[in-house]
């Protein structure tokens, strides 16, 4: 089995929750033509060991046997109800909308296709504290039996930059935090969400794995990258992002989507709190040469914290990625897609 392991950001000390300080949490589902796993992934929340106070399904217009499996499930359970778009919206403002939607405390995301823990929310509930943001550790696969991946979300500001490192169906959010967080629908809900909880450094980290992410090919992400990739899925090799990164990084800098997140990351990021990802997020607005060189350098004087899995290694190979990352995150990056 093959491990990562990131920067955890904070730690959890669990706690008791006694009754009298028993926070309500809601989980938002948002299905589109998710008839084949979410029964799986609705018996997995509605038999969590925390009481769940209401799931609430929105439903993006769904052509299958979606909608009929949910009006099963609310049939049977109160706490359940479904929400039915009008006409599709797209995942994104799809998860925005329903996020709206959910009057708990604190406000659980899932996929439709996943399984979770039977302690999952218990352990987030117990872990979140003041904090915006409560992550987990996940495995990922293909099957759940021999889950190909161990992942553990990275926190800090200087890494999500960069890649979504805290997917959605890890967050237990604040509701407060979730009504306050500027939205737009440039860039991706919960790279949005981690982006802006990690800018006010407060973001938490259950270190265990608490549900597991089912890797198929009809996923959200799966057909986003056979959408927008000319090759589909098919692995890169290895010497091309060093030679077709600078031009792909010179695309990604016209999108608005990619001036929209750097320009706030800057302005959100004051020089004197957060001085690397105030620099890093201006030099990727800029598009002259020398910001492209002083990028790359940046990037190998903090690869420790930009890098995947630098603080684990010490190798020449190493300093060479950290120094062209900015070629190998724009090379067939999908992120900046609206």
């Amino acid at each position: 089995m093959e491990g990562e392991r990131g920067n955890l950001g904070r730690s959890c000390n669990f706690a008791v929750v006694k009754d009298n300080d028993m926070k309500k949490v809601s989980v938002v589902i948002c299905t589109y033509n998710g008839e084949r796993y979410l029964r799986e992934q609705l018996d997995s929340i509605l038999a969590q060991t925390y009481p769940v106070f209401e799931v609430v399904v929105q439903d993006d217009c769904s052509t299958d046997g979606t909608v009929g499996i949910i009006e099963s499930y609310s049939n049977k359970f109160s706490n359940l109800r479904i929400i039915r778009n009008e006409h599709n919206l797209g995942f994104n403002e799809n998860f925005h909308r329903a996020l709206l939607q959910a009057e708990g405390d604190l406000i659980a995301i899932s996929d439709q296709d996943d399984v979770w823990d039977k302690e999952k929310i218990a352990r987030q509930v117990e872990c979140i504290g003041d904090c915006n943001l409560c992550c987990s550790v996940y495995s990922e696969g293909t099957t759940q039996s021999t889950p190909t991946k161990i992942l553990t979300p990275e926190t800090n500001i200087e890494r999500l930059m960069f890649s979504n490192t805290i997917p959605g169906h890890t967050m237990l959010l604040k509701r407060e935090f979730i009504r306050r967080i500027e939205w737009n629908n440039f860039i991706n809900y919960d790279w949005w969400i981690a982006v802006c909880a990690a800018l006010e450094n407060n973001i938490v980290c259950v270190n265990q794995p608490l549900n597991w992410h089912r890797k198929h090919e009809m996923s959200a992400i799966e057909l986003l990258r056979k959408k927008y990739l000319p090759t589909g899925g098919k692995k890169r090799k290895a010497y091309q992002p060093y030679l077709y990164g600078a031009a792909a990084l010179k695309q990604l800098k016209q999108k608005e989507s990619w001036k929209y997140l750097y320009s706030y990351i800057e302005s959100h990021s004051p020089e004197e709190r957060n001085s690397v990802a105030h620099k890093l997020a201006n030099l990727l607005q800029r598009t002259d040469a020398s910001a492209l060189l002083q990028l790359c350098f940046c990037c190998l004087w903090n690869r420790k914290k930009i890098y995947p899995g630098a603080s684990l290694q010490k190798s020449p190979v190493l300093l060479l990625r950290s120094f062209f990352y900015p070629f190998i995150f724009a090379y067939r990056n999908t992120n900046f897609e609206s």
